[in-house]
Protein backbone atom coordinates (compact mmCIF):
# COMPACT_ATOMS: atom_id res chain seq x y z
CA UNK A 1 0.00 0.00 0.00
CA UNK A 2 2.97 2.33 0.59
CA UNK A 3 3.73 2.26 -3.15
CA UNK A 4 0.10 3.11 -3.92
CA UNK A 5 0.07 6.02 -1.46
CA UNK A 6 3.40 7.43 -2.59
CA UNK A 7 2.45 6.96 -6.25
CA UNK A 8 -0.82 8.86 -5.75
CA UNK A 9 1.09 11.66 -3.99
CA UNK A 10 3.50 11.79 -6.94
CA UNK A 11 0.62 12.26 -9.39
CA UNK A 12 0.30 8.72 -10.75
CA UNK A 13 -3.01 6.96 -11.18
CA UNK A 14 -6.54 8.14 -11.74
CA UNK A 15 -7.89 11.44 -10.48
CA UNK A 16 -10.90 9.45 -9.27
CA UNK A 17 -8.90 7.63 -6.58
CA UNK A 18 -9.07 8.86 -3.00
CA UNK A 19 -6.97 7.33 -0.22
CA UNK A 20 -7.25 7.72 3.52
CA UNK A 21 -4.69 6.41 6.01
CA UNK A 22 -5.90 5.21 9.39
CA UNK A 23 -3.83 3.77 12.20
CA UNK A 24 -1.44 4.76 14.94
CA UNK A 25 1.96 6.32 15.24
CA UNK A 26 4.45 6.66 18.07
CA UNK A 27 4.69 10.07 19.65
CA UNK A 28 7.07 11.23 22.32
CA UNK A 29 10.43 9.98 23.49
CA UNK A 30 12.04 7.51 21.02
CA UNK A 31 12.14 4.69 23.59
CA UNK A 32 8.58 5.20 24.84
CA UNK A 33 5.51 4.26 22.88
CA UNK A 34 2.68 6.75 23.27
CA UNK A 35 0.28 5.96 20.41
CA UNK A 36 -1.57 8.66 18.56
CA UNK A 37 -4.54 7.85 16.35
CA UNK A 38 -4.08 8.90 12.72
CA UNK A 39 -6.72 9.54 10.05
CA UNK A 40 -5.48 11.56 7.11
CA UNK A 41 -6.23 12.09 3.45
CA UNK A 42 -3.18 11.03 1.43
CA UNK A 43 -3.61 14.05 -0.87
CA UNK A 44 -3.85 16.54 2.00
CA UNK A 45 -1.05 19.15 2.06
CA UNK A 46 -0.46 18.13 5.70
CA UNK A 47 0.18 14.47 4.83
CA UNK A 48 3.82 13.37 4.74
CA UNK A 49 5.27 9.94 4.09
CA UNK A 50 8.83 8.88 3.39
CA UNK A 51 10.21 5.58 2.17
CA UNK A 52 11.69 4.74 5.57
CA UNK A 53 8.43 5.39 7.46
CA UNK A 54 7.15 2.19 9.02
CA UNK A 55 10.37 0.23 8.50
CA UNK A 56 11.00 -2.23 11.33
CA UNK A 57 14.48 -3.75 11.71
CA UNK A 58 14.79 -6.91 13.81
CA UNK A 59 18.37 -7.42 14.91
CA UNK A 60 19.85 -10.91 15.07
CA UNK A 61 21.24 -11.39 18.60
CA UNK A 62 23.72 -13.96 17.25
CA UNK A 63 25.00 -11.91 14.31
CA UNK A 64 28.74 -12.10 13.80
CA UNK A 65 28.64 -8.56 12.37
CA UNK A 66 25.72 -6.74 14.03
CA UNK A 67 23.95 -4.10 11.99
CA UNK A 68 24.74 -0.56 13.09
CA UNK A 69 21.39 1.13 13.85
CA UNK A 70 22.76 4.36 12.38
CA UNK A 71 22.48 2.78 8.92
CA UNK A 72 18.68 3.01 9.26
CA UNK A 73 18.48 5.77 11.85
CA UNK A 74 14.86 6.66 11.05
CA UNK A 75 13.59 3.06 11.32
CA UNK A 76 12.16 1.32 14.37
CA UNK A 77 14.69 -1.18 15.78
CA UNK A 78 13.95 -4.33 17.79
CA UNK A 79 16.74 -6.09 19.71
CA UNK A 80 16.85 -9.04 22.07
CA UNK A 81 18.68 -7.89 25.22
CA UNK A 82 18.87 -9.41 28.69
CA UNK A 83 16.23 -12.01 27.84
CA UNK A 84 13.63 -9.59 26.52
CA UNK A 85 12.76 -7.66 23.40
CA UNK A 86 13.76 -4.00 23.52
CA UNK A 87 12.64 -1.54 20.88
CA UNK A 88 13.74 1.90 19.83
CA UNK A 89 10.92 3.82 18.21
CA UNK A 90 11.33 6.91 16.06
CA UNK A 91 9.03 9.82 16.88
CA UNK A 92 5.90 9.74 14.70
CA UNK A 93 6.77 6.25 13.42
CA UNK A 94 3.60 4.66 11.99
CA UNK A 95 2.29 1.22 12.87
CA UNK A 96 -0.98 -0.63 12.34
CA UNK A 97 -1.59 1.53 9.29
CA UNK A 98 -4.49 0.77 6.97
CA UNK A 99 -5.13 2.41 3.63
CA UNK A 100 -8.76 2.96 2.65
CA UNK A 101 -9.24 3.44 -1.09
CA UNK A 102 -12.40 4.87 -2.62
CA UNK A 103 -13.33 5.86 -6.14
CA UNK A 104 -15.03 9.13 -6.86
CA UNK A 105 -18.01 9.17 -9.22
CA UNK A 106 -16.93 11.14 -12.31
CA UNK A 107 -20.39 12.74 -12.58
CA UNK A 108 -20.86 13.92 -9.00
CA UNK A 109 -17.36 13.90 -7.50
CA UNK A 110 -18.75 11.88 -4.59
CA UNK A 111 -17.51 8.50 -3.40
CA UNK A 112 -19.00 5.45 -5.06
Amino acid sequence: MKFNRMGLRAGFGSGRVNMMVAGRRCVGHPTTVAPEEVLMDVLSPDYEEYWIDGLNVYHNPRALNPLDIRLFADATHHMWKHGQLESIYVDRSPYRIETHITLLNPDTGLEK
